[in-house]
């Protein structure tokens, strides 16, 4: 709050400081490798099911938000005599989903697009094989077992909501049998196919640092009019709105206020006045304000007194969250207006520029 200067009076200002708080080259490239007659199993299928991803799920590609561990068909040649046969097997990135920049194919780990933005899929190779990716051995049975560790990377912090999916073949394991003449006599080929149905509610905010300029007040009148721990309720700042665009599937938007220097409590509840300061002493003064807020969210309406505590924020509720739908079609609008209050410290009314700041915090799920 802001107030020009005059004789014996009060200048407050509040500063509300505001924030919204969300291809790889093949491994092997061979002709070889990507000709052969392979025998093709199953894709393994890797199922995340219907997911949810919060504001404060962090950005990575290297650190899934949720994986499986799977584990990739046995193989062996029937056909081989295990005295006279040796194997070879790599595994295999191809198409475009692949994501060279993420990846680290020197520790097993590949990335790869999902389809969805800024979800990817990560793929860990057991550790056994982290610095080998290709292997080779002796018999009719592959000694190296197939495990790995398959998952959902939050890639960027703006993601999209519908259906995950890695086609199979994208990643696969390529194991070939040969005889004592070096003639192919079996080969396998085994990769997984993953699918999720991940569901982001996604809020963007256009509104920053918000300033609330007061109207001017005498020192002796607020002392004379205003009991410690009341508000005035016609001298107050001019709204400022706070406006947010959220996707038909946010279920809940919460608006948190948190104190930049004291508070006290006032006739509308707990932690409800926020102290002004001197500007030249830095001293706490017994000049606070109080802020009331009119909000308008998913077609309903609320209004009250902000509470400048972390643990009591502004909770809109939607009651209708679609299941579907990552469009910013819910209008969210805000406003904001502070009053003077005298604060229950025991600390005098001062004349003088008198400045109270805090933050605003906005969040969703």
């Amino acid at each position: 709050m802001k107030k020009r200067k005059s004789t014996a009076g009060v200048v407050m200002r509040l500063w509300l400081a505001g924030g919204l708080l969300a291809g790889i080259s093949p491994v092997y490239s061979q002709a070889a490798e990507d000709t052969l007659t392979a025998q093709k199993t199953p894709p393994v299928a890797v199922v995340f099911g219907v997911r949810s991803l919060a504001p404060e799920t962090p950005v990575s590609n290297q650190q899934a938000f949720v994986s499986k561990e799977v584990t990739l068909p046995d193989v062996a040649c029937a056909a081989c005599e295990a005295s006279s046969t040796h194997w070879e097997s790599a595994w295999v990135v191809s198409g475009a989903d692949a994501m060279k920049t993420e990846s680290r194919p020197e520790t097993g780990w590949y990335v790869f697009s999902s389809g969805l933005k800024g979800i990817g899929v990560g793929i860990q190779t057991s550790l056994k094989d982290k610095a080998r990716r290709r292997s080779s051995g002796s018999g009719n049975h592959l000694e190296n077992p197939g495990d790995m560790t398959v998952g959902l990377l939050r890639l960027e912090q703006n993601t999209g909501a519908g259906l995950v999916a890695l086609p199979p073949a994208q990643f696969k394991r390529i194991t070939t049998f040969y005889d004592a003449a070096g003639r192919e006599v079996y080969a396998q080929e085994d990769t997984v196919q993953v699918s999720a149905d991940l569901t982001v509610p996604t809020c963007t905010s256009t509104s920053e640092s918000l300033s609330f300029t007061m109207p001017d007040i005498s020192q002796v009148w607020l002392k004379r009019n205003v009991q410690a721990g009341h508000y005035t309720d016609t001298l107050m700042s001019p709204p400022q709105l706070v406006v947010a665009n959220c996707s038909e599937n946010t279920q809940t938007l919460r608006i948190r206020f948190i104190p930049q220097g004291s508070v006290t409590d006032s006739i509308e509840g707990r932690d409800t006045i926020l102290v002004g300061r001197d500007d030249v002493s830095g001293e706490d003064t017994g000049t606070g304000y109080l802020m009331k807020y009119d909000a308008q969210a998913f077609g309903q309406r609320r209004e009250g007194v902000v509470q400048w505590s972390r643990q009591s924020p502004v909770v809109l509720t939607n009651p209708h969250p679609s299941s579907t739908g990552d469009e910013l079609t819910q209008g969210i609008t805000v406003s904001l207006q502070a009053y003077y209050a005298r604060a229950q410290n025991n600390l005098d009314v001062t004349a003088g520029n008198i400045t109270a700041k805090g933050i605003y915090q906005v969040s969703y799920d």
